[in-house]
């Protein structure tokens, strides 16, 4: 009898422990299958893909037909941002499931604090994934994710990287507009129709430099008069420095007022206009960027940033912009002198 008791409680233990096997392994495959359903594997068939948060602000950002991106059907996409996106997109991975304790929070806010990610390949009309983007775990390691129609939320990160990743999901516009000011690469440079460099604070230092007949450009005097005997090699080499400008950044720190506040009481430094033969035309304001208790290389008191100043977007945008960029664009007319 002693005998038969320990084989049917061998019996039990070995079943027991058979089922335990397959339900780990049930869960297993259940993480799995949810773990393929975030990641998109083929990122080069990713042609569009929505954000929208709770606070009602959305972003929607499409490949164009050039490999380039737009966002809100309007402006260009920042390349290494949309690349870290479908770098993300790509390698997201399990950390770990969401532990009962969590369960239940977690699932809160998500509901309350989350935004919505639609990725659309190959042009369809139906997204092909559909999650939620939530806050990172207490320690950061991961961010808590959730799939559409699923109950089930799981730490999520990309390998090698430390940190929330909900910031990659960004529904704040600026975020992902690109920022450059002006772009002709190459033989883009003969879209050029004019560029024009008004100098406010030495009118008479102006010029403008347009397009000729000939796909080549010639030089005017600030009254707008053809200049006779201008360096050509120098005017070739001007507008080259157009192939590629760009701003630093969006002035995200300060309000409104702020902003018309320096529009309004400083003087404009020098207006730079760009138009294309299409007709389009960029223009940028400069101001001086005030600063507080500044000082020089020489620990003299200053009144301006010497690294950066303000620049106004035809008329619209507030950015910053550096002097390391803008300096070469910065000369006056005599320097185009044979």
């Amino acid at each position: 009898m002693r005998l038969k008791h320990w084989l049917y409680t061998l019996l039990g233990v070995a079943v027991a422990a058979i089922a335990i096997y397959f339900a780990m392994n049930n869960q297993s495959s259940t993480i799995k299958t949810q773990l393929r359903d975030f990641a998109v594997e083929d990122t080069a068939s990713v042609t569009k893909i929505f954000l929208a948060d709770k606070a009602d602000n959305t972003i929607l950002l499409e490949r164009q037909d050039d490999g380039t991106w737009k966002v809100n059907d309007t402006y260009l996409v920042r390349p290494d941002v949309i690349n870290n996106l479908l770098g993300t997109i790509n390698t997201i991975t399990l950390r770990a499931p969401v532990s009962k304790a969590m369960f239940e929070s977690v699932v809160r806010r998500l509901a309350g604090n989350s935004t919505k990610v639609e990725i659309y390949q190959n042009n369809e009309g139906t997204p092909s994934k559909v999650y939620f983007v939530g806050s990172s775990n207490q320690d950061h390691t991961g961010t808590f994710m959730l799939m559409e129609n699923s109950s089930i939320p799981f730490v999520m990160h990309v390998e090698g990287h430390y940190g929330f990743l909900g910031s990659r999901y960004s529904t704040h516009l600026n975020d992902w507009r690109s920022n450059t000011l002006w772009s002709f690469p190459g033989e883009k440079l003969k879209t050029i129709a004019s560029i024009k460099v008004d100098k406010k604070r030495v009118p008479n230092m102006s010029f403008e430099i347009k397009a000729n007949e000939t796909n080549g450009f010639d030089l005017y005097d600030y009254q707008g008069k053809k200049v006779q005997g201008a360096s050509a090699d120098k005017i070739i080499f001007y507008v080259k420095q157009y192939e590629s400008v760009s701003y630093e950044g969006f002035e995200e720190t300060k309000n409104e007022s702020f902003k018309d506040s320096i529009i309004s009481n400083i003087p404009v430094k020098e207006v730079f206009t760009v138009t294309t033969k299409d007709g389009k035309v960029i223009s940028i304001e400069t101001y001086d960027k005030p600063i507080q208790d500044g000082k020089d290389y020489e620990d003299n008191d200053i009144l301006y940033d010497m690294d950066r100043m303000y620049g106004l977007i035809n008329k619209e945008h507030f950015v910053i912009i550096q002097y390391f960029v803008f300096d070469p664009l910065n000369v006056d007319i005599t320097f185009f002198k044979p």
